[in-house]
């Protein structure tokens, strides 16, 4: 899911996407009602995680462009969509750990074969009071506790609500199709569209990127090899910068000594 600033909300008819040969179905609705709940409504069977964005390394409430919301399946899931979402493509596994904290890799392209461009680990303590680390509030959405990595061990509790003023909301929903493996369709049906005023002005563009069906499940090992501290995070930007953190080799999460961040061009 992603959720940016807009002028206007329409609704758009559904369209199919294909993204690593898989098809995904994509509608535009509106909404009137904060980003937190209208995600925790959204993703009621599954975990996931959610970031607000900022400009400013401090977070400042007038430099927020965009939130982020990734299903925390353990597997390869689309994260940006060329021309819909991003000038290019991007995937992403992401987790949430039994201590509340979680765990993102993001890759360049449609599959998370190749070296991540980048990892995010925000620690528990970032998780739960929604503090400032790297220009973004975490948050983590536990709906399926049964589904969280055992690699920890403590209380996880569900994401707090944040209140907001939010108006005039348009979703980018994505379904997939499905067959006889046995994933669920999860589309348009679990969204209700709430008309709202031509007049309100500020609002949210949201594209949900729902579980897809693919026979080349692309499962993370869970074990000692999650990262728990925020001393590796970093963001990958859906555009032409990429912020980079020592990337483990492979598509595993990999343990990470500390280091500096810096921003690269692609």
């Amino acid at each position: 899911m992603q959720i940016v600033s807009s002028s206007s909300c329409s609704v758009a008819p559904c369209r199919p996407v294909v993204f690593a040969d898989t098809i995904y179905y994509a509608t535009t609705d509106c909404f009137d009602s904060d980003r937190q709940s209208y995600v925790s409504n959204s993703f009621t069977d599954d975990n996931y995680v959610l970031f607000d964005r900022f400009h400013s390394g401090n977070c400042s409430l007038q430099s927020y462009y965009e939130t982020r919301v990734v299903v925390a399946s353990g597997e390869c899931l689309p994260y940006a969509l060329s021309g819909i979402t991003g000038k290019k493509n991007f995937s992403a596994i992401a987790l949430v750990l039994k201590d509340g904290s979680v765990n993102v890799q993001f890759f360049s392209g449609v599959s998370c074969a190749s070296r991540p461009k980048s990892t995010s680990t925000p620690s528990v303590k970032t998780v739960t009071n929604h503090t400032c680390y790297m220009s973004n509030h975490w948050y983590a959405g536990v709906n399926s506790p049964q589904t969280l990595s055992s690699v920890t061990t403590g209380n996880v509790s569900k994401t707090t609500t944040a209140s907001s003023s939010d108006d005039d909301t348009i979703v980018h929903q994505l379904g997939v199709e499905s067959d006889s493996s046995g994933w669920r369709l999860q589309g348009a049906t679990l969204i209700t569209v709430i008309v709202v005023s031509a007049a309100l002005t500020l609002g949210f563009v949201a594209f949900i990127i729902w579980r897809r069906r693919s026979k080349k499940k692309k499962q993370l090992q869970r074990g000692s090899q999650f990262v728990q501290t925020d001393s590796s995070i970093a963001m990958m930007e859906p555009d032409d910068q990429v912020y980079l953190a020592k990337p483990p080799s492979t598509r595993q999460f990999q343990p990470q000594s500390s280091s500096t961040c810096s921003t690269i061009p692609e």
